[in-house]
């Protein structure tokens, strides 16, 4: 068996941290080569004139207002289990997880703990809690708004499917029962409707 040197550790070291940097980029570059060769270039430089920059500069300032503020909500909830990340690698962990899930979905919430992991020092476990407990929380809130938003339709469900619904008991425990048989009654009012 042969001895590992200090000059053969170095070179491992090096070869891994230059690896760490090359073979991604070397991915991306084929990523991108592939998905552009299904393109001929003058469609491509056609799309590119037809292309509404107002949009598209509107929808750049608004996501990375959104991932900016998705770093800050995660710095939020890792300093409340007593770790300090830094706001850079916190956001250079968002963006990461979101190229990542180009390519894998839902793989960029493990890329994002283990960014962190690696950079910060925090454990996994506790990194990949908070983006368990972030995606609870931020579904409730989807959940909590949509129904909000819905509960203003109330009466329109009932209006036009109150005869799924009992008239002695709570509207709002009885509209689940009239959406699921939303089909059902939708054929029969347009069946009876002078369309």
């Amino acid at each position: 068996m042969r001895k590992i040197t200090y000059s053969n550790n170095f070179i491992l070291k090096k070869t891994s941290s230059i690896l760490k940097v090359v073979l991604p980029l070397l991915i991306g570059v084929i990523l991108v080569w592939y998905s552009l060769s299904k393109i001929s270039i003058s469609e491509l430089v056609q799309y590119f004139k037809d292309a509404n920059y107002l949009w598209i500069g509107l929808g750049v300032i608004f996501g990375i207002i959104s991932h900016i503020s998705r770093a800050y909500r995660w710095l939020f909830m890792t300093e409340s289990l007593g770790f300090k990340p830094r706001f850079a690698n916190s956001l250079m962990s968002v963006y990461s997880a979101y190229l990542v899930n180009f390519t894998i979905p839902r793989a960029g919430e493990v890329a994002r703990a283990s960014i962190i992991t690696n950079y910060e020092g925090i454990p996994f476990d506790k990194t990949f809690g908070t983006i368990v407990a972030e995606r609870i929380a931020r579904h409730s809130i989807i959940v909590y708004t949509s129904n909000f938003s819905n509960s203003s339709k109330l009466g329109f469900y009932l209006d036009r499917f109150g005869n799924c619904c009992t008239s002695n008991c709570k509207p709002i425990n009885k509209i689940l029962p009239c959406i699921c048989n939303f089909e059902q009654n939708d054929a029969r009012y347009y069946s009876h409707s002078k369309w």
